[in-house]
């Protein structure tokens, strides 16, 4: 309809159109992998940084400050 009548009044427009329709291009399935992947990965991630980073060596001498 858009190309045949460029010009028609659309009242009516979707919100956040772009995003519902990636949203709907995967299935449920796809959407809960995604989500526990991410969350392993920031798990994996954070207790990575709190073994070998920075904020231990502050937690193991105690606030010099």
């Amino acid at each position: 309809m858009r190309l045949a009548q460029p010009d028609q009044p659309r009242p009516f427009r979707c919100p956040w159109g772009k995003t519902v329709a990636v949203a709907g291009a995967l299935p449920a399935t796809s959407w809960w992998r995604l989500g526990l992947w991410l969350l392993t990965g920031l798990a994996v991630y954070f207790l990575y940084a709190y073994r070998c980073g920075r904020f231990r060596e502050v937690e193991a001498r105690g606030d010099e400050d």
